[in-house]
């Protein structure tokens, strides 16, 4: 296999309102699409294995508690205002998102049969995105050989799902600060998204692709230092099951001959 290395990316400005009634970090939904965009750029779809992400650094631009930003209206685009048809400014208190600064580094793998052009990846990262957020500063790109070459002190995304109960208010009651001793760093996050209606043509859709109505899938996932586990999870996408509707990322496991 081979890895390209995007260490300690600083990102602006991104989304940390995965789910409506969900604040945090984004979610390995948001990371698999960036993985998938850049293997598409680079035309190595097929060689593609999947993301490691490592995060560093997660800052929230939103008032504590209170994720609406009633007075972060530096932290706010115009676009997001309420209202803002028409007019300079929209109402503040109608403010419908919640955004953060984060230092995330990537490790995307690869097949062996994969040649990374370092000229393309830089090319990509400069009008790129993260989970809506965008690039200060881009790092030098680096490819090694195996995830054995790589060296990050951070924290890696563990999927969860074994902690989860058959009701959904167990995922609450699991994550809440004062089980931290049980389960640090734990909290919930996007998996992907249900589908909860029929599969239908709709006009002005990209690429006429079929319109669907879904609700987004969460679950628990832990951010374990890489000192006290050196096994950084790759994730990407998990195929839907035969008559599922259901798209979701997850854990993968890579063999490395």
């Amino acid at each position: 296999m081979s890895c390209l290395v995007l260490s300690r990316l600083i990102v602006r400005n991104a989304n940390a309102q995965p789910v409506w009634w969900l604040i945090g970090p984004p979610g390995p939904t948001a990371y698999c699409g960036f993985g998938h965009a850049l293997a598409r750029h680079l035309k190595l779809t097929e060689h593609y294995l999947g993301i490691a992400p490592v995060h560093h650094h997660y800052e929230l631009l939103a008032d504590f508690n209170n994720p609406h930003q009633h007075r972060s209206a530096t932290f706010m685009d115009h676009n997001d205002h309420v209202g803002a048809t028409g007019k300079k400014y929209g109402a503040l208190s109608l403010q419908p998102t919640a955004r953060c600064n984060l230092t995330v580094s990537f490790i995307l793998v690869f097949d062996d049969d994969a040649e990374v052009d370092l000229d393309e990846v830089n090319i990509f990262l400069a009008t790129a995105r993260v989970a809506g957020g965008t690039f200060f500063d881009l790092p030098k790109a680096s490819v090694v050989e195996t995830m054995d070459d790589v060296s990050l002190k951070g924290f890696g995304l563990h999927q969860r799902l074994d902690l989860m109960t058959e009701d959904p208010m167990d995922l609450i009651a699991t994550c809440h600060p004062s089980k931290r001793s049980d389960h640090p760093w734990l909290m919930p996050t996007i998996y992907g998204y249900q589908a909860v209606s029929k599969r239908s043509e709709a006009y002005g859709s990209r690429d006429q692709y079929p319109h669907v109505f879904a609700e987004p899938l969460v679950g628990p996932i832990q951010y374990i230092s890489t000192r006290q586990n050196a096994e950084i999870p790759i994730w990407n996408y998990q195929l839907p099951l035969q008559g599922s509707d259901s798209f979701l990322t997850t854990e993968i496991n890579v063999t490395e001959d």
